[in-house]
């Protein structure tokens, strides 16, 4: 497991499922289709290179960006109301 800290201050952990990633902020989840290394060093790019987020996540939908950035999941986004 792996623990890292976005922009805003929310809180991920990271575990290694089978050669994908789960990533679990205040009991959510979401399972990516990359390794926990890859992950870890898209987001040290994120984080500490500076690139935006769609850069170093390139790989990721932008609804799994959007967790990583805000800690709401694809279905929380489709349940509300706009």
């Amino acid at each position: 497991m792996l623990t890292r800290i976005n922009m805003m201050g929310l809180t991920f952990h990271l575990f290694p499922v089978e050669g994908k990633t789960k990533i679990v902020y205040n009991k959510k989840f979401i399972e990516i289709n990359m390794n926990i290394n890859e992950l870890s060093q898209c987001w040290f790019n994120w984080q500490m290179r500076g690139q935006y987020i769609q850069d170093a996540f390139r790989e990721l939908s932008n609804a799994e960006r959007e967790f990583i950035l805000t800690g709401i999941t694809p279905d929380e986004w489709n349940e509300l109301p706009f």
